[in-house]
């Protein structure tokens, strides 16, 4: 299976899941899976890479992002200028997210910092087993793009080629397709 790979990422709900069985099924059928990024392979994208057997980056590629971001918007003191007040009839406490102002409630934004952190711990538990490199060294890239040659040293890729390089590297390598 060849990846070639040029994106920011994007949303992350099944992707862990997904990669990883992609990656299963492919030791079972004794498939090998190689990845160019030819511009970058940033998030969600970078989970995908991962799974690679082989991971190729472009000289001028990037990778990384190892991280998780959930973005909020406070409209708040746009309503309150704006005249705008909203008034909610709830049944259970925390079933709004927003105080009587208008802003996210403490409450609210820790449900939102757990759940960025469980996504976080799953993100960085698959790219060390996928990538061989410790938890750690995967939380220590905190959440950073690197360019290709920075990212060969920290174990994110397997090697540094052009899109021709690449392309005689597979030709020769897995034959002329």
């Amino acid at each position: 299976i060849l990846f070639e790979i040029n994106s920011g990422g994007g949303q992350a709900y099944g992707c862990f899941e997904t990669a990883s069985y992609v990656k299963e099924l492919s030791k079972q059928h004794n498939v090998k899976i190689i990845s160019y990024v030819d511009g970058m392979a940033a998030s969600g994208a970078y989970a995908w890479a991962a799974i690679s057997d082989e991971l190729i980056c472009n000289p001028m590629g990037k990778v990384g992002s190892i991280g998780v971001v959930l973005p909020l918007v406070n409209t708040a003191e746009r309503d309150k200028k704006e005249g705008v007040k909203r008034i909610y009839i709830t049944s259970g406490k925390n079933k709004v997210p927003f105080d009587e102002d208008g802003n996210y409630t403490e409450h609210t934004l820790n449900e939102y910092r757990k759940t960025s952190n469980a996504i976080y711990d799953v993100f960085v538990s698959h790219v060390a087993d996928m990538r061989g490199l410790t938890e750690q060294e995967v939380i220590d890239t905190e959440a950073n793009v690197f360019i290709a040659q920075e990212a060969k040293e920290k174990g994110l890729i397997d090697s540094i080629m052009t899109k021709e390089q690449f392309y005689r590297h597979i030709n020769e390598s897995y034959g002329d397709n």
